[in-house]
């Protein structure tokens, strides 16, 4: 298969109002889900979408998995582009190939609750709207996961992540820039800049989101770790750095 041109959107100025009086017949919402080695999680992931009830298209773009990723997204009739890794990359390259005029980004191992797209499709009506995202719920009781789950129900850039599902209205996506090629801090960056383009929304629905890095690294020392890293992203550490000291102390995977 061929590889995808891959580009950074450009910064546009674009009004925070838009006009949701025309409707495509195709897609509803464009789903964009980045993947590298996921077989264990990504069907599960794909179902939950798949079983919604409004038309919408589904994006896998990977970056080159070796296990049956691929395979997978081919089994659920997901169009599948390839990519160099990078998440902030693999996101921005399925939103350039997407149809519907909004759009979800979803985690590989993030799964949808019944009527999620609807829910999506109907808050994307109210046109002072610039997108927003979902309540988080983990597939542990860890107290300190329970805690940070009740957190994602606020909409403080301490408490809104890309494993949430981000949806945002094509236009709001443009104008905020579109995702940028980081290996850290990718989602936060794009929701600060998307809150200039219009408010956001919480939904009341939650997705489940895998526990399995928590597990595989220790709950509390995972949690302190993505504190420290947001915190000295906050001021104003490369993403870059960040990673390169993550990668380096932390795990034995690089972060993507």
């Amino acid at each position: 298969m061929s590889e995808q041109v891959e580009s950074i959107g450009t910064l546009l100025a674009a009004p925070h109002n838009y006009d949701t009086s025309v409707e495509s017949s195709g897609p509803l919402v464009s789903v964009v889900v980045p993947t590298l080695n996921e077989e264990s999680v990504l069907a599960a992931t794909l179902e939950s979408v798949r079983s919604q009830d409004i038309a919408h298209e589904i994006i896998v773009v990977d970056a080159g998995s070796w296990d049956r990723t691929q395979e997978i997204a081919q089994d659920y009739g997901c169009h599948l582009l390839i990519s160099r890794p990078g998440r902030g990359r693999q996101l921005h390259l399925g939103a350039e190939a997407s149809k519907a005029e909004t759009l979800l980004f979803l985690h590989a191992d993030t799964r949808l609750p019944p009527g999620a797209l609807t829910a999506v499709h109907r808050a994307m009506k109210n046109t002072a709207l610039s997108g927003g995202k979902f309540r988080l719920r983990f597939d542990s009781e860890h107290p300190v996961l329970r805690l940070a789950s009740f957190m994602t129900q606020f909409k403080g850039s301490w408490c809104s992540f890309g494993d949430q599902g981000i949806f945002v209205r094509r236009a709001a996506y443009k104008a905020a820039g579109g995702f940028e090629d980081i290996p850290l801090f990718e989602d936060v960056r794009f929701l600060h800049r998307l809150q200039r383009q219009g408010a956001l929304s919480v939904l009341p629905h939650a997705v489940m989101s895998s526990a399995r890095r928590f597990r595989e690294r220790g709950v509390v020392r995972q949690y302190l770790t993505n504190g420290a890293l947001l915190l000295a992203h906050r001021f104003g550490v490369n993403p870059r750095r960040l990673a390169a000291f993550y990668d380096r102390w932390y795990v034995h995977e690089p972060l993507r």
